[in-house]
């Protein structure tokens, strides 16, 4: 079962992710966190470790209404909110690749019948936020 949804881009990280934050304003959804694996990979344990996963952004782009029904829906979801998209190039890769968790995938250890529902609400707005970069030509 695909766990989400992953388009090339041939533009570089930096470009990806302006486009990416450009979209959920544009949206109702915001963007509630960002992490910057490379960057925080090169804090601990070092540049060695940053330099072999490449460029690597995660972004929460869910809007605050959004992501706390899940939270209180199902316990089960806390760690991992149904709205991540990541931005990201390996360091031998030519393209960037902006992917979006499926929110299906992102609840999947739920059983309770309401995250269905949030899990289609979070796909529908999350999806502007992963396929508004550039597609490959």
């Amino acid at each position: 079962m695909p766990c989400g949804d992953s388009r090339p881009v041939r533009i570089p990280p930096n470009q990806a992710a302006a486009q990416t934050r450009a979209a959920p304003a544009r949206e109702e959804p915001g963007i509630l966190t960002e992490i910057d694996i490379q960057a925080a990979l090169a804090a601990q344990p070092g540049d060695e470790a940053a330099a072999q996963v490449g460029d690597y952004l995660i972004r929460a782009v869910c809007n605050p209404t959004l992501a706390r029904r899940p939270i209180t829906a199902d316990p089960c979801t806390r760690p991992l909110p149904p709205c991540n998209v990541a931005i990201r190039r390996g360091t031998r890769s030519r393209h960037t690749a902006v992917e979006a968790i499926g929110p299906r995938g992102a609840v999947q250890p739920s059983t309770g019948p309401e995250m269905a529902g949030i899990a289609d609400d979070s796909g529908l707005r999350v999806a502007p936020a992963s396929s508004t970069a550039d597609a490959p030509r």
